[in-house]
């Protein structure tokens, strides 16, 4: 998106083959925010919250809404106004929607085949970086495990989108105090690739790269390098190689 002078901000698509940007919707009086494409390119999901300038009232609350990019029509996912939502994710087929229902602190799960929502309790997660798998059976989103009295870790919850209602289960125990971060998903969809802080490491420190099966939880080690942490994990299309950011945290001293 991009910010006009009135606050508002328009949606552009940037063409990488003629590095030109275009304007391919109007937000106005509103800030259009999170774009998400669906996989065909054909619609755009986005956070829409309204401006409501001059009416004397405080800015909306985000709202999902839909953009046809062959028509340039725009609205709202739901006929609603009192259904909020942010940081919409589509299914690999494009036949999902997930997004964060802020208003019952849940992920919802809608579907354009039979027009239904599925609910998934997320307490403390949010479905902001969260991704379906690519098969589209799994889901993970981050859940926030309080790490003392005054601070938190990161853990992440698998979701089987293959049940009804879905199922989920964490990779790790609560009383765990690794941390998980930066999870994308392995090709076959059996495994994430994580960076994990080890409860023997400072927070935010030494964060190594492990391969996590998401039925058992069972990690191994792909990359253990002490003085070392690791993050902005990327996996290319046919799943063979990792391209990673790897960045010294102390000095080694050799003797």
């Amino acid at each position: 998106s991009e910010q006009t002078l009135d606050g508002a901000s328009n949606l552009m698509r940037y063409d990488m083959t003629r590095h030109q940007s275009q304007l391919i919707y109007v937000c106005k009086d509103a800030l259009c925010t999170e774009v998400a494409f669906r996989p065909d390119g054909k619609v755009v999901a986005f956070d829409r919250s309204a401006l409501n300038t001059g009416a004397n009232m405080p800015s909306g609350a985000p709202r999902i809404w839909l953009l046809d990019t062959t028509t340039g029509q725009a609205g709202p996912l739901y006929s609603d106004s009192d259904q909020l939502g942010y940081t919409p994710h589509w299914s690999p087929d494009g036949k999902k929607l997930a997004f964060y229902d802020t208003s019952s602190s849940v992920i919802l799960i809608h579907s354009f085949s039979t027009g239904n929502d599925t609910s998934i309790t997320a307490l403390q997660g949010t479905v902001g970086t969260g991704a379906f798998s690519p098969d589209g059976k799994w889901f993970w989103f981050p859940k926030a495990v309080m790490e003392g009295q005054q601070q938190y870790t990161t853990h992440i919850v698998i979701v089987n989108m293959a049940t009804n209602p879905p199922t989920q289960h964490d990779l790790l125990p609560d009383a765990a105090l690794d941390a998980d971060t930066d999870p994308i998903w392995s090709t076959d969809s059996q495994s994430l690739l994580i960076s994990r802080r080890t409860a023997d490491q400072p927070l935010g420190q030494d964060k190594q790269i492990y391969q996590v099966d998401v039925v058992t939880g069972q990690a191994k080690a792909l990359v253990a390098e002490p003085h070392y942490t690791h993050s902005n994990l990327s996996l290319n299309s046919t799943g063979n190689q990792l391209v990673f950011q790897r960045l010294l945290l102390e000095p080694v001293m050799n003797f």
